[in-house]
Protein backbone atom coordinates (compact mmCIF):
# COMPACT_ATOMS: atom_id res chain seq x y z
CA UNK A 1 0.00 0.00 0.00
CA UNK A 2 1.74 3.21 -1.41
CA UNK A 3 1.51 6.60 0.91
CA UNK A 4 -1.45 7.89 -1.07
CA UNK A 5 -3.75 4.99 -0.58
CA UNK A 6 -2.58 4.95 3.53
CA UNK A 7 -3.56 8.88 3.31
CA UNK A 8 -6.89 8.12 1.08
CA UNK A 9 -8.08 5.34 3.65
CA UNK A 10 -7.19 6.98 6.59
CA UNK A 11 -9.38 9.60 5.50
CA UNK A 12 -12.44 7.34 4.20
CA UNK A 13 -12.02 5.34 7.24
CA UNK A 14 -12.78 8.62 9.44
CA UNK A 15 -15.67 9.91 7.03
CA UNK A 16 -18.70 10.63 8.79
CA UNK A 17 -21.35 9.84 6.43
CA UNK A 18 -24.96 11.09 6.03
CA UNK A 19 -27.51 8.86 7.72
CA UNK A 20 -31.07 7.91 5.98
CA UNK A 21 -33.37 9.46 5.68
CA UNK A 22 -31.22 12.31 4.89
CA UNK A 23 -31.40 15.96 6.36
CA UNK A 24 -32.71 18.58 4.23
CA UNK A 25 -30.35 18.73 1.13
CA UNK A 26 -30.53 15.25 0.48
CA UNK A 27 -28.70 15.21 -2.98
CA UNK A 28 -25.53 17.21 -1.50
CA UNK A 29 -25.66 14.80 1.11
CA UNK A 30 -25.54 11.46 -1.22
CA UNK A 31 -23.15 13.02 -3.43
CA UNK A 32 -21.04 13.52 -0.08
CA UNK A 33 -21.60 9.58 0.85
CA UNK A 34 -20.88 8.29 -2.78
CA UNK A 35 -17.39 10.15 -2.64
CA UNK A 36 -16.29 7.38 -0.32
CA UNK A 37 -18.43 4.37 -0.59
CA UNK A 38 -21.89 3.37 -0.87
CA UNK A 39 -24.75 3.26 1.51
CA UNK A 40 -27.23 0.65 2.16
CA UNK A 41 -30.30 2.56 3.56
CA UNK A 42 -31.99 -0.14 5.04
CA UNK A 43 -29.86 -0.97 7.45
CA UNK A 44 -27.48 2.54 7.55
CA UNK A 45 -24.38 0.30 6.76
CA UNK A 46 -21.78 2.29 5.05
CA UNK A 47 -19.01 0.44 2.86
CA UNK A 48 -15.93 2.93 1.88
CA UNK A 49 -14.73 2.21 -1.56
CA UNK A 50 -11.55 1.27 -0.18
CA UNK A 51 -12.45 -1.95 1.15
CA UNK A 52 -10.64 -4.32 -0.52
CA UNK A 53 -12.44 -7.52 -2.21
CA UNK A 54 -10.48 -9.46 0.86
CA UNK A 55 -11.94 -7.01 3.29
CA UNK A 56 -15.81 -7.86 1.64
CA UNK A 57 -15.69 -11.35 1.92
CA UNK A 58 -16.01 -10.68 5.41
CA UNK A 59 -19.02 -8.77 5.19
CA UNK A 60 -22.18 -10.64 5.67
CA UNK A 61 -22.56 -11.29 1.73
CA UNK A 62 -22.62 -14.05 -1.12
CA UNK A 63 -19.96 -14.94 -3.22
CA UNK A 64 -19.99 -17.16 -6.12
CA UNK A 65 -16.61 -17.69 -7.88
CA UNK A 66 -16.66 -18.77 -11.28
CA UNK A 67 -14.29 -19.42 -14.32
CA UNK A 68 -12.81 -16.20 -14.76
CA UNK A 69 -14.79 -13.89 -12.33
CA UNK A 70 -16.20 -13.68 -8.82
CA UNK A 71 -19.24 -12.04 -8.08
CA UNK A 72 -20.07 -10.50 -4.88
CA UNK A 73 -23.73 -10.37 -4.51
CA UNK A 74 -25.16 -7.91 -1.36
CA UNK A 75 -28.75 -8.96 -2.53
CA UNK A 76 -31.60 -6.30 -2.18
CA UNK A 77 -30.32 -3.21 -1.01
CA UNK A 78 -32.17 0.22 -1.09
CA UNK A 79 -29.71 3.12 -2.40
CA UNK A 80 -29.83 6.56 -3.77
CA UNK A 81 -32.93 7.83 -1.24
CA UNK A 82 -34.74 4.88 -1.66
CA UNK A 83 -33.83 2.86 -4.88
CA UNK A 84 -34.50 -1.14 -4.56
CA UNK A 85 -31.63 -2.79 -6.35
CA UNK A 86 -30.09 -6.33 -6.33
CA UNK A 87 -26.46 -5.07 -5.74
CA UNK A 88 -23.39 -7.19 -6.89
CA UNK A 89 -19.53 -6.30 -7.31
CA UNK A 90 -17.67 -8.21 -9.67
CA UNK A 91 -13.75 -8.93 -9.30
CA UNK A 92 -11.96 -10.37 -12.61
CA UNK A 93 -9.74 -12.95 -11.97
CA UNK A 94 -6.47 -11.04 -12.94
CA UNK A 95 -7.54 -8.14 -10.01
CA UNK A 96 -5.86 -8.94 -6.86
CA UNK A 97 -7.65 -9.43 -4.17
CA UNK A 98 -6.26 -6.18 -2.06
CA UNK A 99 -7.54 -3.73 -4.83
CA UNK A 100 -9.91 -1.29 -3.84
CA UNK A 101 -14.15 -3.10 -4.75
CA UNK A 102 -14.64 0.14 -6.15
CA UNK A 103 -17.78 0.07 -7.72
CA UNK A 104 -21.62 -1.89 -7.16
CA UNK A 105 -23.66 -2.64 -9.82
CA UNK A 106 -27.37 -3.63 -10.48
CA UNK A 107 -28.78 -5.76 -13.96
CA UNK A 108 -32.24 -4.23 -14.14
CA UNK A 109 -33.26 -6.42 -17.36
CA UNK A 110 -34.01 -6.77 -21.05
CA UNK A 111 -36.09 -5.65 -23.34
CA UNK A 112 -39.13 -3.70 -22.76
CA UNK A 113 -39.46 -4.95 -18.86
CA UNK A 114 -35.00 -3.60 -18.03
CA UNK A 115 -35.74 -0.68 -20.54
CA UNK A 116 -39.07 0.22 -18.46
CA UNK A 117 -36.72 -0.13 -15.15
CA UNK A 118 -33.87 2.23 -16.73
CA UNK A 119 -36.45 4.78 -17.45
CA UNK A 120 -37.56 5.02 -14.28
CA UNK A 121 -34.36 5.08 -12.24
CA UNK A 122 -33.64 7.86 -14.54
CA UNK A 123 -36.17 10.12 -13.67
CA UNK A 124 -35.87 9.04 -10.17
CA UNK A 125 -31.60 10.40 -10.02
CA UNK A 126 -32.79 13.12 -12.75
CA UNK A 127 -35.11 14.19 -9.42
CA UNK A 128 -32.44 13.90 -7.26
CA UNK A 129 -29.38 15.50 -9.79
CA UNK A 130 -30.89 16.73 -12.87
CA UNK A 131 -30.09 15.94 -16.17
CA UNK A 132 -27.37 13.71 -16.79
CA UNK A 133 -23.25 14.82 -17.65
CA UNK A 134 -23.51 12.91 -20.33
CA UNK A 135 -25.87 10.93 -22.38
CA UNK A 136 -26.14 9.01 -25.62
CA UNK A 137 -30.20 7.88 -26.65
CA UNK A 138 -29.44 7.81 -30.24
CA UNK A 139 -31.41 4.23 -31.16
CA UNK A 140 -34.40 3.95 -29.64
CA UNK A 141 -33.59 0.86 -26.95
CA UNK A 142 -30.06 1.53 -26.82
CA UNK A 143 -28.69 4.44 -24.22
CA UNK A 144 -25.54 5.44 -21.77
CA UNK A 145 -26.56 7.43 -19.18
CA UNK A 146 -24.07 9.43 -16.95
CA UNK A 147 -23.98 11.66 -13.83
CA UNK A 148 -20.37 12.67 -12.52
CA UNK A 149 -19.57 13.84 -9.22
CA UNK A 150 -15.44 14.23 -9.17
CA UNK A 151 -14.28 10.92 -8.51
CA UNK A 152 -17.38 8.88 -8.56
CA UNK A 153 -19.96 8.45 -11.52
CA UNK A 154 -23.74 6.40 -11.51
CA UNK A 155 -24.10 5.43 -15.41
CA UNK A 156 -26.97 3.33 -16.47
CA UNK A 157 -26.29 1.61 -19.80
CA UNK A 158 -28.38 -0.18 -22.21
CA UNK A 159 -26.64 -2.48 -24.72
CA UNK A 160 -27.28 -5.31 -26.87
CA UNK A 161 -25.91 -9.02 -26.42
CA UNK A 162 -28.37 -11.14 -27.89
CA UNK A 163 -31.29 -9.15 -26.30
CA UNK A 164 -31.37 -5.95 -24.88
CA UNK A 165 -29.92 -5.51 -21.75
CA UNK A 166 -29.88 -2.54 -18.89
CA UNK A 167 -27.34 -2.02 -16.07
CA UNK A 168 -26.56 0.50 -13.55
CA UNK A 169 -23.30 0.85 -12.40
CA UNK A 170 -22.19 3.54 -9.31
CA UNK A 171 -18.57 3.70 -8.61
CA UNK A 172 -15.35 5.47 -8.44
CA UNK A 173 -14.62 7.01 -12.14
CA UNK A 174 -11.07 5.19 -12.04
CA UNK A 175 -12.17 1.66 -10.94
CA UNK A 176 -8.90 -0.58 -10.33
CA UNK A 177 -10.52 -3.66 -11.10
CA UNK A 178 -11.39 -2.16 -14.78
CA UNK A 179 -8.35 -0.92 -15.48
CA UNK A 180 -6.57 -3.59 -17.73
CA UNK A 181 -10.02 -3.38 -19.70
CA UNK A 182 -8.64 0.19 -20.32
CA UNK A 183 -5.48 -1.27 -21.16
CA UNK A 184 -6.66 -3.57 -23.62
CA UNK A 185 -8.86 -1.10 -25.35
CA UNK A 186 -5.87 1.56 -25.91
CA UNK A 187 -3.98 -1.18 -28.00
Amino acid sequence: MGILDKIFKNKTEEFNFCRFPYPENVSKCMVDNLKNGILFEGNNHFIPWTKTYTDLSNENIEIDKRGDRTIFKFGIQKVLNGLELNLTSMKWLDTKSKVSFASIESNLGQDEQGRTEAIRIKDHLVNLFGEPNETNEEEEWEMSLCWRFDNVEISIVGWSHFAMKYDIKIGLVNDPNWAFMKKLKSR
